[in-house]
């Protein structure tokens, strides 16, 4: 049983109807699945709400935030976005609604954008900060973090011998979002550079840490003060037009 068809679960027939909403307001966010062996022999019916397996399988509204859990009640259950491991993408139902967009966990290797659900995508396991970057390059019109503004700066990366030319197409003192012809698997390394006005031609060690279908989001190591000022100027002058 999924969000789908949870409905039709024999012990859940004649359930209070704000415990049916709030499951569907919850599975909206945190998708999930449960087999008959759970729903026949592990859970008490008759026990409910207060069986512990019911508690640890099913969608309850605790698991938000209360000011999440209204927003999603108030919405239908829609979610501004989805962190789904790619391996259960089959899984996701379309209510019929706008597409909810996106972010996979994936392999090594990303995603290739064939589903336009899709808008990032992150390495499995996930870092905290790496999340934290797509989470508000998707959901964010200002994100809160360190400044950053758009660019189409022309890029050399360079890698085991290889050079080919990209396009930095956002920019801040940490990173950069990069758009490049070569494929770059998440977590690889490769070497940046790219020239800014009055600074002159800048080089970084970078990691690929995340996609933003086409793109893929770069980590700068170990900057040094002068690149920071550089970047630094040239973010806050793009920025105030000063």
């Amino acid at each position: 049983y999924t969000r789908r068809n949870f409905r039709e679960i024999p012990g859940l027939r004649g359930a209070p109807a704000d415990r049916i909403l709030a499951m569907e307001a919850v599975s909206a966010v945190l998708p999930f699945r449960v087999n008959n062996y759970v729903v026949d022999q592990l859970i008490d019916w008759q026990a409910l709400p207060d069986d512990p397996i019911w508690h640890l399988v099913f969608p309850q509204e605790e698991m938000l935030e209360p000011d999440d859990f209204a927003k999603c009640e108030g919405e239908h259950g829609r979610p501004d976005c989805l962190l789904v491991d790619e391996r259960n993408l089959a899984d996701l139902e379309d209510d019929g609604g706008p597409p909810v967009p996106v972010v996979a966990l994936t392999g090594r290797h990303g995603v290739t954008g064939a589903d336009s659900r899709i808008v990032g995508a992150l390495r499995r396991p996930v870092g905290i900060h790496a999340l934290y970057r797509v989470l508000q390059q998707v959901l964010e019109e200002t994100p809160r973090s360190v400044p950053r503004v758009p660019t189409h700066i022309p890029a050399t990366c360079s890698r085991d011998g290889s050079r080919w030319s990209a396009t930095v197409l956002m920019l801040s003192e940490n990173g950069c979002l990069l758009r490049t012809p070569a494929p770059l698997i998440l977590g690889s390394r490769l070497e940046l550079s790219f020239a800014l006005p009055r600074a002159g031609n800048l080089e970084f060690e970078s990691e690929v840490a995340y996609q933003l279908v086409p793109d893929v989001g770069l980590i700068f190591d170990a900057v040094s003060p002068d690149a920071r000022r550089c970047i630094g100027e040239f973010v806050t002058e793009a920025l105030t037009g000063f």
